[in-house]
């Protein structure tokens, strides 16, 4: 049952991504990296078309591999999330505690994005293999996932 919940999920975070390719307050990458994650739990097919995808698979393994988040990403996300708050913020008639609560959870969604890197770390010699590209985060999912792992989706 939570594998179809997180198949249903990830089917419904690629649809708002592909809306959000054509309306522009609606970011794309945030919604392909939650479908990325709901996939990995939910269906392997999905997480490695996704994975392997060349529009979308780069931003999913950047994220799962170093946590980046481009540039471009961060801000396309931010104006988004601007033009989101200021409505319920400025427009709609609330209680002034959910504005606040509007404002402190989005303000510490933008402090997150950008404190995320942007781009990929120093190669350490040292560090482990990253993940190859077919191999589903989730070892319950992944028959033949052999490596043990440090990240999840």
């Amino acid at each position: 049952m939570g594998r179809i919940i997180f198949l249903i999920a990830g089917h419904l975070c690629m649809a708002l991504a592909f809306v959000g390719i054509f309306v522009p307050i609606l970011p794309t990458v945030p919604f392909i990296l939650l479908a990325a994650y709901c996939y990995s739990r939910g269906s392997t097919k999905f997480y490695n078309w996704l994975v392997k995808h060349p529009k979308f698979g780069p931003s999913v393994i950047e994220w799962r591999d170093h946590r980046i988040v481009r540039p471009r990403a961060k801000i396309a996300s931010v104006i988004t999330i601007a033009i989101s708050l200021s409505i319920p913020i400025f427009v709609v008639d609330l209680p002034l505690w959910q504005k606040v609560t509007v404002a402190v959870i989005g303000v510490s969604v933008m402090i997150f994005l950008i404190s995320c890197p942007s781009e990929k770390p120093k190669e350490d010699p040292e560090a482990q293999d990253s993940m190859a590209p077919d191999q589903c985060p989730d070892p319950d999912l992944a028959d033949t996932n052999q490596s043990s792992l440090t990240h999840s989706a």
